[in-house]
């Protein structure tokens, strides 16, 4: 069955690695997790999830700083 991003068997880490691995920068992705208790979608809760797993850049230097 389906869980919610991080609460399955795969984990947070799997995910965690996936978003920020650079060879998935611009594949798109299918996100198939169940409904909240309430039968309302959980797509919003699921995408905050791994855009929260995601790391920040560091900001572009100029060459000499």
């Amino acid at each position: 069955r389906h869980t919610h991003i991080g609460e399955g068997t795969l984990g947070r880490a799997a995910f965690r690695r996936l978003v920020n691995d650079p060879r998935f920068a611009t594949v798109p992705a299918v996100v198939e997790t169940p409904a909240e208790p309430d039968g309302s979608l959980s797509f919003g809760r699921n995408v905050r999830t791994l855009k929260a797993m995601r790391r920040r850049r560091a900001p572009a230097r100029r060459v000499g700083e």
